[in-house]
């Protein structure tokens, strides 16, 4: 019992290890946060093509729900909620919770998520309360790990975006 206690308030050198191999590919912001910030440039689209393929885009990513909390009428930007599924563990299901907004210009974007919460089975835990942003989190190798599986689902689809949304097209229902 004492083994198991330490484990799973302990941290491994795996998670050491795997927290060590994402540590430059993401940002902190002013509170320690992970931000992922990424500027796309000589894309082949108007801003209104960029904002209706990006939304498109979205809704086919499998394993994935998100949110428009706001857009602009002018289609120059999205306001999103991002929320993927990390770990389960022991019937737990821990998700990560991601906000950020999305800018459009002709011929460009800007992709900005930062990662705000994570949720599950319990009370929804601020990110700047669990570690590796917080030193005292209290299951370091569980938070630890569940940033890491959440860094490898988040980054390719931010760098994804924008080569999927230029190949994306709207089906036609002409076909039939």
């Amino acid at each position: 019992m004492l083994l198991c206690f330490g484990l799973s308030f302990g941290q491994t050198k795996k998670t050491l290890k795997q927290l060590t191999e994402i540590q430059n590919e993401w940002t902190a912001n002013e509170y320690g946060i992970p931000e992922y910030i990424k500027i796309s440039n000589n894309l082949n689209q108007n801003k209104d093509d960029l904002f209706d393929n990006c939304i498109g885009h979205f809704k086919r990513v499998p394993d994935l729900d998100f949110v428009i909390l706001e857009k602009s009428e002018t289609k120059d930007f999205i306001k999103i909620e991002i929320k993927t599924l990390v770990r389960t563990f022991l019937g737990m299901h821990v998700y990560a919770i991601y906000n950020g907004e999305i800018n459009f210009k002709d011929h460009k974007m800007r992709i900005k998520l930062t990662l705000d919460k994570w949720t599950g089975n319990g009370t929804p835990v601020p990110a700047k309360e669990a570690y590796p942003f917080y030193m005292n989190g209290r299951d370091k190798n569980f938070e630890g790990r569940s940033f890491y599986e959440s860094h490898k689902i988040i980054k390719p689809l931010i760098n994804s975006l924008s080569t999927n949304i230029i190949e994306f097209k709207h089906p036609n229902n002409d076909d039939w």
